[in-house]
């Protein structure tokens, strides 16, 4: 298992550095994640590669266990990390950098006097060292706890941002990067108890760590090949123009009129508009656009268009029993492929069922 996963760590870790697409070199925001996985990907290489030729796992528990320490650690901070950076467009904090180093070093302290102290050899089990590897593997969970709350801030800010700029659902694009800090917490947490098992406990525990590191390795890398990055760096550019302007209660009543004329229009039913074309068609700030949708009580422009478009949709199955979903879904401005995932969320029934009753 340990020489499987130096084999699969080198290759991936190969792939991010000499295949990865023109597009990461000229993208200075996935460069710098990818530079993060490829560092958390050399350190896992290194430690399974240790623990293969050294056979420290033989040679006593306490021993293997400080080895995977000093190196899981920094590796699941890396990954984190090329996670954050992706989320804040390369604009980490200093103690999103470096929180790692103080829990590195405090863990290897604690480890190193425990075994300076003890009076054994080093390549003994020692129950000292033991509740001193215990202790860091604690440091070590709180480190990917802090991650995790960063993590999990910045999706929600991002999964409200796309809300606010496409007109269909784009979390998809978001969803990994929480999967993957999800495991990548069970697997500090469950490190104080799981880390020093034996068997077949220890075997899934080494597969939850490396298929998480897999997982993320193989959505970044398909997040990179699609155009994910460029749709969450268009809604991040839009955010920053926009700013933080506050929009006067007195001015939503003159957008009330021009927007209704629009809905009248049916500028709704066009496919793939965005807030800020909207915006720009209706000669007012997006910023007083989204705030218009919150004070009509939508919580993102995305759940108003949506709403607009089903409700057309419903008019017309009612209206019009005869005319095909696919014509249906496509005066409406919902792709075809989702119209019948969309229509049932907003009806809890489908447009064949709809139809019927």
């Amino acid at each position: 298992m340990q020489f499987s996963a130096v084999l699969l760590t080198a290759l991936m870790a190969a792939a991010l550095i000499f295949l990865m697409p023109r597009k990461v070199k000229e993208d200075k925001v996935l460069q710098l994640s990818r530079t993060f996985m490829t560092l958390g990907l050399i350190l896992l290489c290194i430690q399974f590669l240790l623990q293969y030729t050294l056979g420290l796992r033989a040679t006593g528990v306490t021993q293997a266990v400080a080895l995977n320490l000093m190196l899981f650690i920094p590796t699941s901070a890396l990954m984190s990390l090329s996670v954050l950076s992706l989320q804040k467009q390369g604009n980490l904090s200093r103690n999103e950098r470096f929180i790692v180093v103080p829990t590195w070093l405090i863990a290897m302290a604690i480890i190193g006097v425990a075994a300076l102290t003890d009076g054994k050899p080093f390549m003994h089990d020692s129950p000292r060292v033991l509740w001193a590897e215990i202790m860091a593997s604690a440091l070590y969970a709180l480190m990917q706890i802090y991650y995790a709350a960063r993590i999990v801030r910045q999706f929600k800010r991002m999964r409200q941002m796309l809300a606010d700029f496409f007109d269909h659902e784009m979390y998809g694009l978001l969803n990994w990067m929480l999967i993957s800090v999800i495991a990548l917490t069970l697997v500090a947490l469950t490190a104080p108890v799981v880390i020093f098992s034996s068997g077949w406990l220890l075997s899934a525990y080494g597969v939850l760590f490396l298929g998480t590191i897999f997982y993320h390795w193989f959505c970044f890398c398909r997040y990179v090949q699609t155009s994910a990055a460029s749709h969450i760096k268009e809604a991040e550019e839009s955010e920053t123009e926009t700013g933080d302007t506050k929009v006067k209660s007195v001015k939503l009543d003159k957008i009330d009129k021009v927007v209704e004329k629009w809905i009248v229009q049916g500028g709704y039913m066009h496919h793939d508009i965005k807030s800020a074309d909207v915006a720009k068609e209706l000669k007012i700030p997006r910023s007083h656009l989204l705030a218009w949708v919150k004070a009509s009580g939508h919580e993102s422009f995305t759940r108003w268009i949506t709403t607009l478009r089903i409700e057309e949709a419903k008019r017309m199955l009612t209206e019009h029993p005869d005319y095909a979903i696919e014509y249906v879904a496509d005066h409406c401005g919902i792709s075809r492929t989702h119209f019948h995932s969309v229509f049932k969320k907003e009806t809890g029934v489908s447009p064949t069922r709809w139809n019927k009753q």
